[in-house]
């Protein structure tokens, strides 16, 4: 039987993951709310420890580093680019960041990713670090199930329901494997 302790975390109090895996998993989109100041009063902050503004500096280095297994890539105008010398600088001038794979060389990205394989076939970590009033990617399709956790500040999401169960689903070439 799968341990889904750790999705158990993610999902909160209000969520059984035996309800969510029966009724939300690869079947619609569902939003958790974390309130912040809610959850530091009853000591319990879901995400404590993943990662903050302050570790950015360590993960972009691990990212950069030759032999790293994340992927580095730096978007501006919703476009991969490569003109900037530092993610830093690009991140200051307006550019988002992206680390495919953050779990190949961020220990909690690692061990959160680990804890989730045991109650699924595999987990992934990627990390979308965005400036303010901007946009990584234009609007897509993921083509497998993804959590998205936000970490810090605000975004306004739009997330659509799983497209029709007889609609073709397409592999892309330029998609990650196991994102």
């Amino acid at each position: 039987m799968a341990d889904h302790t750790t999705l158990a975390r993610l999902l909160g109090p209000d969520m059984p993951p035996d309800v969510f895996l029966a009724t939300i998993w690869d079947i619609a989109p569902w939003l958790r709310h974390v309130d912040t100041k809610e959850s530091e009063g009853a000591g319990w902050l879901p995400f404590d420890g993943l990662l903050t503004l302050g570790d950015m500096d360590e993960l972009l280095m691990r990212a950069r580093l030759p032999g790293s297994q994340a992927e580095l890539l730096i978007f501006e105008n919703l476009k991969a680019i490569s003109t900037y010398a530092t993610p830093h600088m690009a991140f200051a001038f307006g550019a988002s960041i992206i680390v495919n794979h953050t779990d190949k060389v961020w220990p909690p990205a690692n061990a959160l990713c680990a804890m989730l394989g045991q109650g699924f076939r595999y987990a992934f970590a990627n990390l979308y670090f965005t400036p303010d009033n901007s946009q990584t990617a234009p609007p897509h399709s993921d083509d497998r199930d993804v959590f998205i956790l936000q970490l810090h500040g605000k975004k306004h999401w739009r997330v659509w329901p799983t497209p029709h169960p007889m609609a073709v689903r397409r592999t892309f070439r330029d998609e990650q494997a196991g994102k």
